[in-house]
C-alpha cells in the first residue's frame, strides 16, 4: 500500500513520503526482477483511521487541518482492494476521495 502522495509531496510530511515513495519504486524493481510475480500496488488518498490521530497526537492542530480534507472511508478502501485483489490483470489501483 502506498499513496496518491507520491504524485505530489505535501510539505512537513518528508518522512512520510519518502516512505510510500520507496515501497512504489521496491514494487516497480521487484516487477522487473520477477515479472511472473503477481504484485498489487494499491495507491490510497486520505483514509479516516485511527493512524492520523496517533500520528498527530501532539499536533491538534494539524490533524484537524488533515481532516477539513476529503477522506476515504476505510469500508469503502477495503471493499475496493477486495474487489481486484485477485485479478491477475490489475498492477495498480488508486482510490482518492
Amino acid at each position: 500500500i502506498t499513496s496518491t502522495n507520491n504524485r505530489r509531496y505535501h510539505s512537513n510530511d518528508l518522512a512520510y513520503s519518502l516512505s510510500k515513495q520507496s515501497l512504489a519504486m521496491f514494487d516497480n524493481m521487484l516487477r522487473v526482477e520477477y515479472p511472473q510475480a503477481n504484485l498489487l500496488e494499491v495507491r490510497l488518498g486520505l483514509t479516516r483511521t485511527g493512524f492520523n490521530a496517533n500520528r498527530y497526537r501532539d499536533q491538534p492542530e494539524r490533524l484537524i487541518d488533515v481532516y477539513q480534507q476529503p477522506h476515504l472511508d476505510v469500508n469503502l478502501v477495503a471493499s475496493k482492494i477486495c474487489t481486484v485483489l485477485f485479478d491477475s490483470t490489475v498492477h495498480m489501483i488508486e482510490i482518492a476521495p
